[in-house]
């Protein structure tokens, strides 16, 4: 908080019956913020470097001091001094002076919370591997180090909060403290709907069909074996990790963001953290939606192209000796002469049938 100048009576208040703020002093801090504000830069003064930074600002920080003084002054003055008919003709002024000051000891005081979480609205949970266009999606302990983060936020918005309190000797159970509260309650939600919203983004611009130019965000490996055609991630429901549950768990890695800060007011129907209220948000749902809607189409090409490659299973689920030994006694079956080869035109023919089968499976 601000303190008013030492000549003023009383200070300015945000309404006209509110309380006069108590003068806090911090004089452990003070010596050192006066040394920052008078020492040269380079005069060999052991100041940390946030102080050092603070000194470069100097002349502006004093300008503002004074205008902020003269601002304080005139106003207590016209509040104190003035005639009750006076009053009423400059009240409206009044009024959106107190206004503003009000706007400042709230939305502008808690820039610091948006500031706490400005990062995550503007960097996708998960993004591609080694950031390059061509790499997979990378999940490798990125949830972890977001969810501290989060969880170390939070702690410092409650700090602020009680500070706040304290600076404003207001009750915590007071209806303009509890105003206050949800004043900072929304800018929290609001960042939390937008951290989400960069995650998803991110999953729905990185899986456009549309966009040639893009390369595969997720991959389904397809494994050849004795007993049959079978796909890492699975594609359906068994023993092993399907498609649908990894992304599932991406999902749901990016909503429990949400879930790693308390709430710092409570509303009825809403639960102790952010998540339950950030999964009712329909716009973020409508992107949810898309986004499955794409896996879902993404597990049914492969389905088919599973059910196109089936007609040449035998390929590799026969036994290549025995095929082999088939082909070169073929001649042998239908001849008197047990050592008979089979000729070049059979082998050419052959070779020929194989490559066709090449070429279909491939394209």
């Amino acid at each position: 908080m601000l303190d008013s100048p030492t000549n003023a009576r009383r200070s300015c208040s945000l309404t006209n019956d509110s309380v006069p703020p108590k003068r806090y002093k911090t004089p452990q801090r003070r010596p050192k913020l006066v040394e920052a504000l008078t020492a040269p830069l380079g005069s060999g003064t052991n100041l940390p470097d946030a102080a050092l930074r603070l000194f470069e600002h100097r002349e502006m920080l004093r300008k503002y001091k004074l205008i902020l003084n003269a601002l304080v002054v005139k106003h207590t003055y016209l509040r104190t001094k003035s005639a009750d008919n006076v009053i009423a003709l400059i009240s409206t002024d009044l009024v959106e002076v107190e206004r503003l000051l009000r706007k400042a000891a709230t939305k502008l005081l808690w820039s610091d919370a948006g500031r706490l979480m400005a990062t995550w609205t503007h960097a996708p949970l998960f993004e591609r591997r080694d950031g390059k266009a061509d790499g997979l999606l990378e999940r490798n302990g990125n949830a972890e180090r977001r969810n501290a983060e989060i969880k170390e936020a939070g702690k410092k918005v409650f700090a602020l909060l009680e500070n706040n309190r304290q600076l404003f000797r207001a009750s915590a159970d007071s209806s303009a403290w509890n105003a206050y509260v949800k004043d900072v309650d929304s800018i929290i939600t609001s960042s939390f709907v937008e951290t989400i919203r960069c995650s998803l983004d991110f999953l729905l611009s990185e899986t456009n069909s549309e966009n040639p130019d893009l390369h595969p965000l997720f991959e389904i490996q397809m494994d050849l074996t004795i007993s049959g055609i079978s796909f890492v991630p699975a594609l359906e429901q068994g023993p092993n990790s399907t498609f649908f549950d990894v992304c599932n768990a991406i999902l749901e890695d990016i909503y429990k963001q949400a879930d790693q800060m308390t709430r710092v007011t409570l509303e009825d129907g809403e639960g102790q953290t952010y998540e339950e209220g950030i999964k009712k948000n329909i716009e973020l749902e409508e992107l949810r939606q898309i986004f499955i809607e794409r896996v879902e189409a993404a597990v049914q090409g492969a389905r088919e192209y599973n059910d196109s490659m089936e007609r040449f299973a035998y390929l590799w689920t026969d036994n290549r000796e025995a095929s082999l030994k088939d082909f070169l006694n073929e001649e042998n079956n239908n001849s008197d002469d047990l050592h008979t080869t089979p000729s070049l035109k059979k082998f050419k023919r052959k070779i020929e049938e194989y490559e066709a089968i090449y070429s279909e499976a491939r394209y």
